[in-house]
């Protein structure tokens, strides 16, 4: 019964293996790595097959031709199978190689007929208690010499594949990840050598077929899977089989090893169907056993990956809060290494004005060497416009190798350029806009197909943030346009009254000297005329001067494009003034006086990068709102006889900042509208108030975002009835964002 039992254990295991090497085989005959890998599974199925058949055999004569079948699986298996795997694996393609192969295979050809024609490799049967076993002939012990020689090459060749510096350089994490895989596979299947013991007389039962099938399995899972699994998976996977499967199968061997005596009194007989059903209830249960407990320990593991893509999701959702590409860019690829423990991130991102991709945002850029800019002819800008699908390093290595496609071999190396193992790409309406991408992990651990979903899943509500951005930004830039044409609607009439004062008083200049060549001014001497023009021209001069200043503060009022340049900010607040100026030329406040301007600028201020146009419009709608809040203290009689409505502009600086201070002895904010001031559409100015211009329609909040689009800060402060202070801090060394 025990000869029967373990038989049936080779044959069920034989199967195993041979449905494992004709799925690998299938998946891609034209691949090395799978062809040589089916060809070992097929000879470990002849081996466990005809040694299966061997136990099982009552007939010496019968059981010696089986185990000769068998054996001639073995010599393959030991010589060639698990050669030309590692080789094909490693890509060894050098001429010793070769000639190595060469000899092996006429080694292996010498033991196949010694196991026909002679007894030198196997000399008859030994009979053991489990059945039949081959008995080792003479030129058995070099057989095995060479089988644990080529053992140690082989794992000498896999440790130095993941280990050595110079290989390191031209794998991804993932190869150097397989490669210690691999290495733990072949320490497992070493123990499968235990089986030549019984070939030497030791009455040990051979459990080869056990660690064949753990070795099996795990090199299928390796070789059809471009995502490996973590060693402690794989380390978990293998201590679960191991022990589910010894209960499966020893509980039945164990009761006709040890209680046949029992069995035999209660069931007389029959006493083998007890085993036999047992051994068919378990082993249906097994499989459904495993699983269950595989999937406890593998969750277990996994669970700070779980949890670091619980993070992942919940960090998403803010970002459609976000008013600011490079503020979510920045925010991605922080988050990414963060918490995926990632050691760096970048995204592209695509400019209009050019037709390319340029580097928004990256975590370490100071370890690399990453390219600034990205043309639609690069391979991986072409794959992402025509896929629109994440590209995974692993995936195309393995597409590569199986299609011999130099497509793919290219891809390769511009991810390689990127130091990227992962790419993931942002659509907004259907066009590529931007794409994240990952290097390795800390860990080495690889990329799952659920970092894949997580993160793809990611880009799509990346893709809303952006889409929520641009229009913020038309929103933004419709709003400022709409300010400005306001603007000059209002300034309209003071620039037109000025304008004609001017005209009027250069006419009147021009009149006076028309008259002087008329005939009645002739007795005039040269010296008279002389010094009536002296004093003529200067003011003709400065008049001409003024109107030149209205038509400046015009045209500056008229620019619509967002530029950014280096710009004198003094000269900025100065038209700003005069612009405040014009505006409220025509203004009819029954006596109330209008604000004077005191500005205090220090002499070493710097040159700023902003856009000339908004920062303007952001001081004049300060200078206004100063103005009207001098009025409304005079109209609420809050002042004294003596009052003089001031606005006071102090510009200074730091060691990072331009400092601007504007402060008005107006009316002040009331401490509960200090908290709302830069809310939306709020105001504290009544409309019904005679001689309150109002704004521009920009508002503090969206002159605060101008602000902060300029790397800056806006701060107010103020004592209701008393004052009122705002303060702008612009950067020195801004750097606009590319847009």
């Amino acid at each position: 019964m025990i000869r029967q039992l373990y038989s049936t254990l080779y044959l069920v295991g034989s199967f195993i293996v041979f449905s494992f090497g004709i799925l690998i085989f299938l998946k891609n005959r034209k691949n090395k790595v799978n062809f040589h890998c089916g060809i070992w599974y097929f000879t470990t199925f002849i081996w466990l097959f005809f040694y299966g058949l061997m136990l099982l055999s009552s007939n010496f004569n019968q059981a010696y031709f089986w185990a000769k079948v068998g054996y001639s699986g073995v010599v393959y298996v030991c010589c060639l199978g698990i050669f030309n795997f590692i080789i094909s694996f490693l890509e060894i393609k050098s001429r010793e190689i070769k000639i190595l192969s060469f000899i092996l295979g006429l080694f292996a050809l010498y033991l196949l007929f010694s196991i026909w024609r002679n007894n030198a490799f196997i000399d008859g049967l030994y009979q053991y208690k489990f059945g039949f076993y081959p008995r080792a002939g003479m030129i058995h012990p070099i057989f095995l010499s060479l089988f644990f020689s080529l053992y140690l090459w082989m794992g000498y060749n896999l440790y130095t594949s993941f280990t050595s510096q110079t290989k390191i350089k031209e794998l991804s994490p993932l190869d150097i990840y397989r490669r210690k895989y691999l290495f733990l596979v072949a320490i497992i299947s070493s123990l499968a050598s235990l089986d030549f013991l019984p070939n030497y007389g030791f009455k040990i039962y051979p459990l080869g077929f056990l660690i064949t099938s753990i070795t099996i399995y795990v090199t299928f899972y390796a070789i059809t899977r471009y995502n490996l699994l973590d060693i402690k998976i794989v380390a978990a996977r293998f201590i679960v089989f191991i022990v589910v499967y010894t209960l499966v199968l020893g509980l039945p061997f164990g009761l006709v090893a040890f209680e046949q005596n029992w069995l035999v009194s209660i069931f007389d007989k029959n006493w083998f169907w007890a085993p036999m059903i047992s051994l068919f209830i378990l082993a249906t249960c097994g499989p459904f056993i495993f699983l269950y407990i595989n999937k406890k320990i593998e969750n277990r593991i996994k669970a700070e990956e779980l949890h670091a893509h619980q993070l992942l999701k919940e960090a998403a959702r803010g970002i459609i809060l976000i008013h600011d590409l490079p503020k979510l860019f920045n925010l991605i690829t922080h988050m990414s290494t963060k918490i995926l423990k990632v050691t760096n991130a970048f995204v592209f991102c695509y400019d209009k004005n050019n037709d390319d991709f340029y580097l928004a945002s990256i975590r370490y850029k100071s370890k690399y060497n990453y390219l600034e800019r990205l043309n639609k002819d690069n391979p991986i800008i072409k794959t992402l416009l025509n896929s629109q699908t994440p590209l995974v390093y692993e995936e195309i290595k393995i597409k590569s190798q199986e299609k011999q496609n130099n497509q793919y071999q290219i891809l390769l190396k511009e991810m390689q350029k990127l130091n990227s193992q992962i790419i993931i790409p942002t659509t907004v309406r259907g066009e590529l806009f931007a794409f994240l991408g990952l290097d390795a992990k800390k860990s080495q651990r690889t990329y799952t197909s659920e970092d894949v979903s997580t993160l793809w899943a990611l880009s799509f509500q990346v893709g809303l943030g952006i889409e929520n951005i641009l229009l913020y930004e038309r929103e933004k830039q419709y709003l400022a346009e709409r300010a400005r044409r306001q603007a000059l609607a209002d300034m309209a009439p003071g620039a037109s009254h000025q304008f004609n004062n001017r005209l009027a008083t250069i006419s009147a200049i021009v009149d006076n000297l028309a008259e002087l060549t008329k005939d009645e001014f002739k007795e005039f001497s040269k010296e008279e005329i002389l010094d009536t023009l002296s004093n003529q021209l200067p003011l003709l001069q400065e008049e001409i001067g003024k109107a030149k200043q209205i038509t400046s503060v015009i045209l500056q009022k008229s620019k619509v494009k967002f530029e950014f340049s280096k710009v004198d900010i003094v000269k900025v607040i100065e038209n700003a003034i005069n612009a405040t100026k014009l505006r409220r030329a025509k203004e009819s406040l029954e006596g109330i006086k209008e604000p004077q301007f005191i500005i205090n600028a220090s002499n070493d201020l710097p040159k700023l990068t902003i856009c000339e146009g908004i920062i303007q419009d952001v001081c004049e709608n300060m200078f206004n709102n100063g103005a009207d809040a001098t009025i409304i203290k005079q109209k609420r009689k809050l002042t004294s006889p003596d009052y003089q409505p001031t606005i006071k502009i102090n510009v200074d600086k730091n060691d990072n900042y331009v400092i601007i201070t504007i402060e008005d002895n107006g009316i002040g904010i009331e401490e509960e509208n200090l908290k709302k001031i830069f809310t939306p559409y709020f105001t504290t100015k009544a409309t019904a108030e005679k001689g309150i211009t109002g704004g521009y329609g920009l508002g503090l909040w969206i002159i605060r975002e101008f602000i902060e689009d300029h790397g800056g800060k806006l701060e107010v402060s103020s004592e209701y009835t008393k004052w009122t202070k705002f303060t702008i801090k612009l950067p020195i060394n801004f750097k606009p964002p590319n847009k």
